[in-house]
């Protein structure tokens, strides 16, 4: 996968430096938690970058004594300490003397609590130096390593993160981006917003049971260029039951760009239908990558009352 990442700051020189950059797979079509490891890094970038804003290097150095000890020392010194970080935002913003010789150390009465505590992630960061993950470059390839992918819910996400130096005085600050590569094979009891169909869980395996008559769900804000059919994946509950089935984009009564049917037999086999989109977006590189819904509409044709169960909807790419 080729990836490439520009930073803009406006009146200020870039330092890609600040520029932190990761790919990694995680779990889940929701992808409410996918920036949680880059908030961390956000704000280690942000304590560093705050510490060279104010008059703290004007006593310390990272590894080296200076008139006080150094970042190091002191992460190492309170590397477990449960009070850490509490104590530590405190003496910022305080001041003192004492602990490390009679240098007083000047208070900070202008810091905030909150960036007291981002300088405290930062030099706390310092004790697990040598075993920090490094930024990718900000241009580059990533290869997904598939011995990653525990189960088919996952997703490979590439993430960027940049925080500027600010200025004497001034705080810096932070901007983040995530770029995501989802599984093309869902499970459907991931998918949101049903209608008719009913969500089930055993066991961990989601799956949805489909509807006695007619429904829809949707299967959430993916960008399909280059795909050019839904696979759905089902079993049977023992009644023969046929499904029409159509894809919509945008909403259930959007442009139709797939239909087909899905049909089951009179036992539990798993079924497999393959529906063609008629309408693909094109293949070409876009400017922006558009992501859209989209939404499966299904009816039964047949009588059935007692319906099958829809276990995965992959997404297939061909030409």
């Amino acid at each position: 996968v080729s990836y490439s990442v520009k930073v803009v700051d406006k009146g200020a020189a870039i330092d890609l430096t600040n520029l932190y950059v990761a790919a990694n797979f995680i779990k889940g079509t929701d992808l409410a938690g996918a920036n949680l490891g880059h908030q961390v890094v956000s704000e280690t970038m942000q304590g560093k970058n705050l510490m060279l804003s104010l008059d703290c290097k004007a006593c310390h150095a990272t590894d080296q004594k200076s008139v006080g000890p150094s970042f190091k020392a002191i992460a190492d010194k309170y590397m477990f300490s449960p009070d850490a970080n509490s104590y530590l935002p405190n003496k910022i913003i305080k001041g003192g003397a004492g602990v490390w010789g009679e240098v007083s150390m000047p208070a900070h009465p202008s810091l905030k609590e909150a960036e007291a505590r981002q300088i405290v992630v930062w030099i706390r960061s310092l004790v697990n130096e040598a075993n920090k993950v490094k930024s990718l470059p900000a241009v580059g390839t990533v290869t997904p390593k598939t011995d990653q992918i525990k189960g088919q819910n996952m997703v490979y996400s590439i993430n960027a993160n940049y925080t500027d130096a600010g200025a004497y005085g001034i705080r810096p600050l932070s901007g983040a981006i995530t770029a995501i590569l989802r599984n093309p094979a869902v499970d459907a009891g991931e998918f949101k917003n049903l209608s008719g169909f009913i969500a089930k869980d055993s066991s961990g395996s989601k799956y949805l049971v489909f509807p006695v008559s007619a429904g829809s769900f949707k299967t959430g804000n993916f960008d399909i260029t280059g795909v050019n059919a839904i696979e759905l994946t089902g079993y049977g509950n023992g009644h023969a039951a046929t499904y029409t089935v159509e894809v919509h984009s945008g909403s259930t009564t959007g442009p139709k760009i797939g239909s087909g049917t899905i049909s089951f037999t009179g036992d539990k086999k798993q079924i497999v239908s393959k529906i063609a989109l008629q309408a693909k977006p094109s293949a070409a590189k876009p400017a922006m990558v558009k992501l859209q819904d989209y939404y499966i509409v299904v009816k039964q044709t047949t009588s059935s009352t007692v319906p099958p169960y829809l276990k995965t909807v992959r997404f297939v790419a061909g030409k």
